[in-house]
């Protein structure tokens, strides 16, 4: 007889697809008759192979810290020098370099749990993006863009889990442009610069490509660092090569390391993996430290409001955890590191913000702040896409996951990758000479009609009607190049709905509200088009074709992708400058330059939501430098705090 086993893959909003699809395969039930007849050789040799492959999913498994008791931290009136709300790219960090000081305690509190398994392998990404490892947020609906999406509004998950973000982004490693940093520091970031800064991402990276250790690397850091794998099967490879070799047809540049500085050209992309498996921030930094004494790790608890007292000094925290309110007190201060959505939350509800705002809500102003204004994000269009026959044997797709899982646990290869991600391209359309890219392009090869094909639509919430589409689109494969415009100048905002500390924030991400940001993403829609002239594509019948939404099929030219633009186009998961870092006298900032909140004593901000300008880059690995600065900033203030209240003593 046979067994039937059937996966069903579901979405995570079954209002439009109860599940994405059905995997069916038959298998052998192998009996001990069976088995016996091959002498046992055939028996031990199965039954080795279903150990191994049981056992392989603990070969990628992380044992992170354990979470503390709150009754049994009150009991013991554990006080704290440190606490750090949220545990994502900046805030592990934190948490692992202050807990170096033995003599400190350091609270670290993050509202998710332990990432899942499926986040710790690349090719399962679509499937990571749930209530479980993300806040599911939705923007305000916008007009011109995002209109495809599901109610017209901009799906923004933001991580919730050890690790944050870092647990469900794409694991690129960029640092952005040198240029990004150096702008900071005009606006008066004091040692914000690039080459002040080198030292920190040099600490943060172990980089493991042997052929790209230089001075700009690091090799003793905490975060491991490779490319993807590149065993895929042949037409994903295929199109690497043929994007290279278009590319270069273009006059776009070879880089041979394009994650060290951004620059016009074409290259092979780092990431943040090690042997194939994703290196979230909080399983490089926290699980190897989980049994240090003086770290506390509080998972599954929503901090709803920062202590301050009438002196304007933070002083604590009021945490929720299984419905129960608890109050932490800290010594030293107090790191806001909960994201550029979730750290202007904080700060508002608890009365730091902008005071029109929060007298509305009837929060009592403690300080008046740009808090929640210069949101910048990179906006993404995905409404480009290349059709690609090849002269390959289709695998069957009701067998490929399983073939891709074995070769996974067992090699690292196919699942190791994301969908033929591997080279990202950089275009300048300024015209400037400065080689300041500001647009860029990653190119995603998904089988056309597929159930992936299906997943990853679905991941992005898409309308039903922009995924029945997508899945008309004829070919074998299809190419998407994720188009994104990297210096946008339209700015949106972050603001309460109420003083509900439960309840989302309001997302409002004005796309294009300036008129130069659509025009330069339709400048890099134009380039990035460009390669389906190339005779590289046309000697692998890569063409381009239209997606059929209706009201964009009938145009032609730039009418036609001004209205795909309307409908294709979402967020990168790139928000940040919400707590804007600058002088006192720059009336929007939020932060000074050691991230000091202005006014507030003992409380900072540290993560994406301090840069005053958005990087030319996937925002993660920026991130991780700042919880590292930080953390270099604050044990050298309060070290010296305590050395100068020592020698006082000893007066």
């Amino acid at each position: 007889m046979a067994k039937s086993y059937n996966l069903k893959v579901y979405s995570f909003r079954p209002t439009y697809f109860t599940y994405l699809s059905t995997f069916r395969m038959d298998v052998h039930n192998f009996n001990d008759t069976c088995l016996n007849s091959s002498n046992g050789v055939l028996g031990m040799l199965v039954t080795q192979l279903i150990a191994t492959l049981l056992n392989a999913p603990c070969d990628i498994s992380t044992v992170y810290p354990k979470s503390i008791d709150t009754e049994a931290a009150r009991e013991n009136e554990i006080e704290f020098d440190f606490i750090i709300v949220g545990a994502g790219s900046s805030g592990s960090v934190i948490a692992n370099r202050l807990s170096e000081i033995s003599k400190w305690n350091i609270l670290l509190i993050e509202a998710g749990d332990d990432p899942p398994l499926e986040s710790d392998i690349p090719g399962l990404l679509p499937f990571v993006l749930n209530p479980r490892t993300s806040w599911e947020y939705d923007s305000v609906k916008g007009t011109g863009f995002c209109e495809g999406s599901l109610n017209g509004k901009c799906y923004c998950p933001r991580g919730k889990s050890l690790g944050g973000s870092s647990a469900i982004n794409f694991m690129l490693y960029t640092r952005a442009s040198t240029k990004d940093y150096d702008r900071w520091e005009a606006l008066g970031n004091h040692k914000w610069n690039f080459k002040s800064l080198l030292p920190h991402f040099k600490k943060l990276e172990n980089l493991n490509v042997e052929n790209l250790r230089n001075d700009f690397h690091g090799s003793n850091g905490y975060l491991n660092v490779e490319h993807f794998t590149d065993t895929i099967r042949k037409p994903v490879k295929l199109l690497q090569e043929s994007l290279v070799r278009a590319a270069l047809e273009l006059g776009f540049p070879s880089v041979e390391d394009i994650s060290i500085n951004v620059t016009r050209g074409i290259g092979k992309v780092l990431a943040t993996i090690k042997n194939g498996v994703r290196q979230n921030v909080a399983k490089a930094y926290l699980s190897p430290i989980r049994d240090r004494k003086n770290l506390f790790v509080l998972k599954r608890a929503h901090v709803s409001k920062i202590l301050i007292d009438s002196e304007k000094k933070a002083y604590g925290v009021t945490v929720f955890k299984d419905n129960i309110s608890t109050d932490f007190f800290v010594k030293k201060e107090i790191i806001l590191s909960a994201g550029a959505i979730n750290s202007p939350q904080l700060l508002m509800l608890s009365g730091i913000g902008p005071k029109e705002h929060l007298n509305e809500l009837h929060i009592k102003t403690i300080k008046d702040l740009k808090v929640g204004f210069n949101l910048q994000d990179h906006v993404l269009f995905t409404g480009l896409m290349f059709s690609h026959n090849v002269n390959y044997q289709m695998p069957n797709e009701q067998l490929q996951i399983m073939d891709d899982l074995y070769h996974y646990f067992t090699r690292r290869t196919e699942l190791g990758s994301l969908g033929g991600i591997n080279s990202v391209l950089y275009e300048d359309t300024t015209g400037d000479q400065q080689d300041y890219p500001d647009v860029q392009a990653y190119f995603l090869k998904i089988p056309a009609k597929s159930s992936q094909l299906m997943t990853i639509f679905n991941a992005f919430h898409m309308k039903p009607e922009i995924i029945d589409s997508a899945m008309q689109i004829p070919g074998d494969y299809i190419i998407i190049p994720g188009i994104t415009v990297l210096r946008p100048k339209s700015k949106g905002r972050v603001y309460l709905k109420n003083n509900n500390s439960f309840e989302p924030p309001v997302i409002d991400l004005s796309y294009f509200s300036q008129k130069a940001d659509k025009e330069t993403l339709l400048e890099g829609i134009r380039r990035i088009k460009k390669l389906g002239d190339t005779a590289v594509f046309r000697e692998q019948n890569i063409t381009v074709i239209k997606l059929n939404i209706t009201e964009c099929a009938p145009l032609d030219g730039i009418s036609y992708w001004e209205c795909m633009i309307k409908y294709m186009t979402t967020t990168m998961y790139h928000v940040c400058g919400t707590c804007k870092m600058g002088p006192v006298t720059d009336t929007e900032s939020v932060v000074d330059s050691h991230l000091r909140v202005h006014g507030i004593k003992r409380l900072r901000v540290a993560d994406a939501s301090i840069m005053p300008n958005i990087v030319s880059s996937n925002t993660n690995i920026p991130c991780v430098m700042i919880g590292e600065k930080a953390s270099d900033m604050i044990k050298e203030e309060w070290l010296n705090i305590e050395k100068n209240e020592s020698i006082r003593d000893e007066l």
